[in-house]
């Protein structure tokens, strides 16, 4: 299973927190042991760490096909075998039901509850196996985050801490154990295999420093991956999951073949191919096809953008409006919040928030609403500046403590300079005159429309460019809907965070004269 992160306040019981544990279903655990021999290099000798052991699902696998073929298990079988768990009551669920169901006495100093993080041995492993956290950095808990950035640091996963506060925050915890994993406990030519998010391959810059490269004197290279549909693996859990097999040799070569697991085991083959600058991995068919893709031109400051970040807050700062006729905005109206409550507020910065209407419908009623009290060149506004405007002043401070208490180092910054009302994502081209806007999450489809610059996007559901100019924003939006979904279906990541996020599109646009290749 993928263990829990360990938590810095010691108040808090570590079998209380509920971070990234995915249990792997015992078929799975027992597929990926049959799959790789993995029960046949142990008894042959094979030394095996489980990084982040929970209830030690991989670990009765091995049981369970030892008791399948009538094979004993002896007291120096057991002694290969390392589990790693910070949550101490999973020791013991492991060690009762081994004895429960196949008469083990399983060492219990082979168990060892820690963090694997802090973990230190010298011992050097030939197999690892296992599930790492299903969580990234930006979804710790506060008092973890200082910790896990010394460790993306340590382990060369991001280059400064300020990287984990941007792009980097989307990293997956899931890196950082098996690049320490691969790194420290496991023996030169040996393995590991484990299940993991497909973002580590499939996103862009988040896990970059994790993909191997090319040319590069890396601590293992990628075998193959097994990729999986979403909720086939494990029941719940809503991003495309993979396993993937890797080897501790420093020379990757690509491309990397992967297995689109179906519902039986004979799924089709595909091939992942490396991207420049290390960014997102994409899939093909065909092994040896040639990728390229123009560019689009655009101008430097017309950069693809998320919509606006309420940073967890959309029930304060968004709005429903029904008094108004259809294209008709008045200086104030009746603004229903998010907890159901009205209240009479001046429009002025009340701006139209997009939603899944607009792109299916011509005809475009202006509903839903945010509330933005920046500065047209994206500075929050001072508080005097909107104190006159009707009801807004006093809104403000209504929800005054709610706004101070968003979390994330960013927006905290802003509200210990006094702008608590302050949202995150808004700079000058949030007021651009012209938006070319598409659907980034969870999407299977893609498709870009032109709108004028007062609708602002709902943070990563949508994603834009700007445009000073409505020829240039038609042409911008007819080039993306011409490129943009035959380039998305390379990533295979339909219906998932990363179907279409500024990041990735951004690798398809030019600031230069030139039509250069993208791949």
């Amino acid at each position: 299973m993928a263990t829990q992160v360990s938590h810095s306040n010691l108040e808090t019981p570590l079998s209380t927190l509920k971070i990234g544990r995915v249990f792997t279903p015992e078929q799975w655990a027992l597929w990926c042991i049959n799959r790789f021999n993995i029960y046949d290099q142990w008894r042959d000798g094979a030394t095996i760490i489980d990084p982040t052991c929970g209830h030690g699902s991989f670990f009765h696998s091995l049981f369970t096909i030892a008791y399948q073929r009538h094979e004993a298990i002896l007291p120096r079988d057991l002694d290969r075998l390392i589990g790693i768990e910070i949550v101490e009551e999973d020791k013991f669920a492991f060690i009762n039901q081994a004895q429960q169901r196949f008469g083990l006495h399983f060492p219990e100093d082979n168990f060892i509850t820690t963090d694997f993080m802090s973990y230190h041995n010298d011992e050097k492993f030939d197999i690892a196996v296992g599930n790492p956290p299903w969580i990234n950095y930006s979804d710790l808990p506060d008092s973890y985050k200082a910790k896990a950035g010394d460790y993306f640091l340590k382990h060369g996963l991001v280059k400064s801490r300020r990287d984990v506060l941007l792009g980097s925050s989307r990293a997956d915890m899931a890196s950082v154990i098996i690049q320490k994993c691969m790194a420290e406990h496991i023996r030169d030519r040996g393995h590991g295999y484990f299940f993991v998010p497909a973002s580590l391959f499939f996103n862009e810059d988040a896990n970059k420093h994790f993909r191997p490269r090319v040319d590069h004197q890396n601590i293992f290279r990628i075998d193959e991956l097994y990729s999986f549909d979403i909720g086939q693996v494990f029941e719940g859990v809503k991003v495309k999951s993979c396993l993937v097999a890797i080897e501790k040799e420093p020379k990757q070569t690509f491309p990397i073949r992967m297995h689109n697991i179906g519902t039986s085991e004979h799924g089709s083959t595909s091939f992942c191919h490396s991207t420049p600058d290390n960014g997102a991995w994409i899939q093909t068919a065909n092994p040896d096809m040639e990728l390229t893709f123009g560019r689009i031109e655009v101008a430097s400051h017309q950069m693809p953008r998320q919509g606006i970040n309420t940073c967890g807050l959309n029930k304060v700062f968004i709005f429903d409006r029904q008094d108004q006729d259809e294209g008709r905005v008045e200086e104030r109206g009746i603004f229903t919040n998010g907890y159901g409550q009205s209240f009479e507020l001046s429009s002025r910065y009340m701006f139209p928030l997009i939603d899944r209407n607009n792109f299916d419908s011509r005809s475009i009623k202006r509903s839903r609403y945010i509330l933005c009290l920046h500065g047209k060149t994206g500075i929050p506004l001072s508080f005097s500046s909107f104190s006159d405007l009707f009801g807004i002043s006093e809104y403000v401070a209504k929800y005054a403590d709610e706004m101070k208490k968003r979390k994330g180092v960013l927006i905290q910054n802003k509200i210990q300079l006094g702008d608590y009302w302050a949202l995150m994502g808004v700079g000058p081209y949030s007021f651009s005159p012209y938006k070319v806007v598409w659907e980034s999450l969870g999407k299977r489809s893609f498709r870009s429309i032109v709108v004028d610059g007062s609708w602002q996007g709902n943070q990563a559901m949508h994603a834009y460019i700007p445009a000073y100019d409505y020829s240039d924003a038609t042409r911008i939006s007819s080039e993306l809907n011409a490129i943009v979904p035959t380039y998305l279906q390379l990533f295979g990541m339909e219906g998932t965070c990363n179907w279409a996020q500024p990041g990735r599109i951004k690798r398809l646009l030019s600031l230069s004269s030139d039509q250069a290749q993208l791949f």
